[in-house]
């Protein structure tokens, strides 16, 4: 499959760092705004664009990946549907679940595959404990209680925290 990315900061890397690993899987094109300069000196055989439109209409991209910040997911996601590019998503695909729904829609009626890019289900672990609840081997499930944290220094302005990108607790972490 070829791949073109929309977006390239630091988990665009961590993506291409699988994508180098996987068989029968290439990068043909990056579309950035912000990091074009360092995506052509990381990749000087690779086509980069600064605009998104002109990703999702080469002809050559099969698959759209996308790791902007996340109140462009939607967007993004959107164009390159409409134009019959495969989508892996960064969390969150949309900031609702109508949009979330909408993307789904057009995926379907265009033939495309969507998928938002959530690693933690498919690691191992997971997928045993799917399984089991699947199965009904560890009885009826009355509770759950889960907590995620981490020490984060950053302030408001930073992409984490900031509302205005759909940072925060519930979209990003």
């Amino acid at each position: 499959m070829k791949w073109g990315l929309i977006g390239y900061g630091a988990i665009a890397q961590k993506f291409l760092s699988s994508l180098e690993i996987a068989e029968k899987q290439e990068l043909i094109a990056i579309a950035t705004r912000s990091a074009s300069d360092q995506a052509e000196a990381d990749h000087p055989d690779i086509t980069v664009y600064t605009d998104y439109q002109s990703i999702v209409e080469n002809g050559a991209v099969d698959a759209i990946y996308i790791s902007t910040t996340h109140n462009f997911h939607h967007t993004h996601a959107l164009l390159a549907l409409e134009h019959g590019k495969h989508v892996l998503c960064e969390k969150p695909l949309s900031t609702s679940y109508d949009l979330a729904s909408e993307l789904y829609d057009i995926a379907a009626k265009n033939n495309c595959y969507l998928l938002e890019a959530i690693w933690t289900r498919f690691l191992p672990a997971y997928r045993k404990v799917m399984n089991l609840v699947k199965q009904g081997e560890i009885g009826k499930i009355r509770h759950i209680d889960a907590n995620f944290s981490f020490k984060h220094q950053s302030g408001d302005n930073k992409r984490l925290l900031n509302k205005s990108l759909a940072g925060g607790a519930t979209y990003d972490v």
